[in-house]
């Protein structure tokens, strides 16, 4: 059967994307709306402040839920 591969972007591909800046992904992070594992993963786990990559169509369902007035 055909598999599903998932698309991950860089955090300026993502933004690009979604026509959001950093500091929004970041605030949405910090509070919870975005969550690591699930929206995100580090490139290197071993390093905290390492790059991150994104699921940008879990990120788009989890920012439109919440500000639905926003829709792309």
């Amino acid at each position: 059967m055909g598999e599903q591969r998932t698309l991950w972007l860089s955090t300026p591909e993502l933004c690009t994307q979604l026509k959001v800046s950093r500091s929004s992904l970041r605030r949405w992070v910090h509070s919870g709306l975005l969550r690591e594992g699930q929206h995100w993963v580090r490139m290197n786990p071993c390093c905290p402040r390492s790059d991150q990559l994104w699921q940008p169509e879990r990120c788009a369902v989890q920012i439109n839920r919440q500000r639905p007035h926003c829709r792309r």
